[in-house]
């Protein structure tokens, strides 16, 4: 059924003549004509019976300007009800990211979302190699991770943020032998036990390659991928850890002492945006461009 040829019909009808129908249709009247005689052929009955006065509406025309009103109605309905409907669906983004990068930036992914509505971040969150291994395999659009970055598909479409990072501290027990120093170094704690974040996190991965390639191979006691919980088995257990400086504001104890760490390669991981994306696609391009911006225009609260 041709729509398009039943608001010709209805418009006749409620006209009264071709003359007025075609001009409030703003087509001509020999194409009105043409169109109404394409829709009794394709209906098989005369619709209209035209007069030198004016036009006459058979029975089967009335029958049909009947249920033609009520069909456009329900298709004019239908189109707003699409329309509104793609307005309120928005684009679903996977968004990987650290627990650390999720509290530090969170107020920035804020501003995002309400600077660009059409979109929705749902978050991962993992340590910062696993997040990489999700975007490099398609299961994560697009992560914020620290380097190095592991898988050499990731370097395309790597943007480094500048003054995103995040600088580590050596944690201690407080009383340890070390608590008074004002930094320490790797070989300042080739003796010490080590407690370590498992190898999904950067930092576990990178400190420990950073030792062996400092001579020793590091006296690693307990591994685990929550940081609190690697932190009680500091205080409890007389260990030590690394972690970023940041994370002293979250847990704020007072049995454990922060120190900086002082090492030319592992002292500081750099924050970088990867991403699965297909950015010779138009939308994805925008996308990407757009939350960058939003990061790079954006003081981080870094540490």
């Amino acid at each position: 059924m041709d729509l398009k040829k039943l608001g010709y019909f209805v418009t006749l009808v409620e006209e009264g003549n071709f003359s007025r129908a075609a001009k409030a249709l703003y087509i001509t009247q020999p194409a009105l004509s043409w169109n109404v005689k394409e829709l009794e052929e394709m209906m098989g009955t005369q619709l209209v019976k035209r007069s030198t006065t004016g036009i006459e509406i058979t029975e089967a025309g009335n029958a049909l300007y009947t249920g033609a009103k009520t069909l456009l109605m329900d298709a004019d309905n239908l189109m707003r009800s699409v329309r509104y409907a793609g307005q309120l669906q928005k684009r679903r983004i996977r968004f990987g990211l650290t627990i650390l990068s999720s509290i530090e930036y969170m107020s920035i992914f804020q501003k995002f979302t309400e600077f660009y509505p059409d979109y929705r971040l749902d978050y991962t969150q993992r340590g910062s190699k696993e997040i990489q291994q999700l975007v490099a395999n398609g299961q994560l659009d697009i992560g914020m991770v620290s380097t190095p970055i592991y898988f050499p598909i990731l370097n395309e479409s790597k943007v480094i943020l500048d003054d995103y990072y995040y600088d580590v501290a050596v944690v201690l027990p407080k009383g340890h032998r070390l608590c008074q120093a004002t930094s320490l170094s790797l070989e300042q704690l080739k003796n010490e036990r080590f407690s370590m974040m498992t190898d999904a996190f950067a930092m576990g991965n990178e400190i420990e390659k950073r030792c062996i390639n400092l001579g020793y191979y590091p006296d690693i006691v307990f591994v685990n991928e929550n940081w609190e919980v690697i932190v009680e088995h500091v205080a409890t257990y007389k260990s030590v850890t690394f972690l970023p400086f940041a994370i002293q504001d979250v847990l704020q104890r007072d049995d454990i002492v922060w120190i900086p760490l002082e090492d030319a390669e592992v002292a500081r991981f750099n924050v970088v945006l990867i991403t699965s994306l297909d950015l010779k696609d138009y939308d994805n391009r925008i996308f990407y461009n757009s939350f960058q911006q939003t990061l790079l225009s954006t003081e981080s609260t870094s540490k």
